[in-house]
């Protein structure tokens, strides 16, 4: 793969490695999905076909009080269960998403039952690589909200400054102080979605089964490197890759909405906005890969490294 001197890799180069992601992965990605998704939009199809048949209704009604609340906490513990499942499943077919990426242009050929067998391994040190994010830079926006809401309260309400503003004036500031601040975290959160974008493909690469303090010292260190020489044109196609993943969540809802209007069964519109979804978000991921790639490259001369470790747990 030919990378430019200095802009990073071009929309061409992008776009072309997409198309072959896309190509290869997007019919196995929308069966995972259907199998992820498919229990859970069962058991609510089931529920809902039952409350809208008269008789099943009836039948229901007529329950003693005992036997409806039984029905409430089977529904209620299915509705967990189900929930709980969902969320480690949807979680092993992203880590699945990277093993993909990381493993085609590491040039092994993984079967879907071996992508999947590793993602099961690495769950458990993936979620800790997420806690680890998140307490390094995701817990300063809850607390920066905090301060933001606290200090709002003082200072338009509590404070003899808040207490002589006119009622409209109060209301204005606030509204403009909740708006200013919002807009200001909201970008913050998209930065650092930015910034963390090569975490899961440098844990790919770096991890071998053991995540002490010297290891993630070494890790955002690392990452920190990355992100340096990603500055510039690379940053911004890592911008536009985001905001063009929006645009498609979007177009997926309005598509969604549109066929909602016509009469598709929602069971059917829930399915297909899932998969919709999860293709929008394997592309993207594909494209950061191809910048990730990119600044492996300019640090250490190669394109990436082959991690031989994760290759083994299949």
């Amino acid at each position: 793969m030919e990378h430019s001197t200095h802009t990073g890799p071009s929309w061409n180069e992008i776009f072309r490695e997409i198309g072959i992601q896309m190509n290869r992965r997007s019919g196995l990605l929308t069966k995972r999905v259907l199998w992820i998704s498919a229990p859970a939009l069962v058991f609510f199809f089931i529920i809902r076909l039952i409350s809208n048949v008269p008789s099943m209704s009836s039948w229901l009604r007529d329950l003693d009080v005992s036997a409806q609340v039984e029905i409430v906490y089977l529904i209620t513990a299915v509705t967990i269960v189900l929930a709980i499942s969902t969320i480690i499943t949807t979680a092993l077919s992203k880590v699945e998403q990277t093993i993909w990426l990381d493993s085609y242009f590491d040039g092994k050929n993984l079967t879907p039952q071996e992508s999947w067998k590793i993602a099961k391994k690495l769950y458990f040190p993936w979620g800790y690589l997420q806690r680890k994010l998140f307490y390094r830079y995701y817990v300063w926006i809850i607390l920066s909200i905090f301060v933001v809401f606290v200090l709002g309260i003082y200072v338009l309400v509590i404070s003899d400054f808040g207490r002589m503003l006119p009622e409209n004036i109060t209301m204005i500031a606030w509204s403009s102080y909740i708006i200013i601040s919002g807009i200001t975290l909201v970008v913050w959160t998209r930065y650092l979605k930015i910034k963390l974008s090569y975490a899961p493909f440098l844990f790919l690469d770096r991890y071998a089964g053991k995540a002490q303090s010297g290891f993630w010292q070494d890790f955002f260190i690392e990452l920190d490197k990355l992100n340096k020489v990603s500055s510039g044109e690379s940053f911004k196609k890592n911008v536009m890759l985001e905001l063009g993943a929006d645009t498609a969540i979007s177009l997926v809802e309005y598509i969604t909405l549109k066929m909602a209007g016509v009469g598709v069964p929602s069971i059917a519109l829930l399915a297909g906005r899932e998969a919709g979804y999860r293709i929008v978000y394997f592309a993207k991921m594909t494209g950061k890969y191809v910048l990730y790639r990119y600044a492996f490259k300019t640090v250490y001369g190669n394109t990436h490294q082959v991690n031989e470790y994760i290759y083994n747990l299949k």
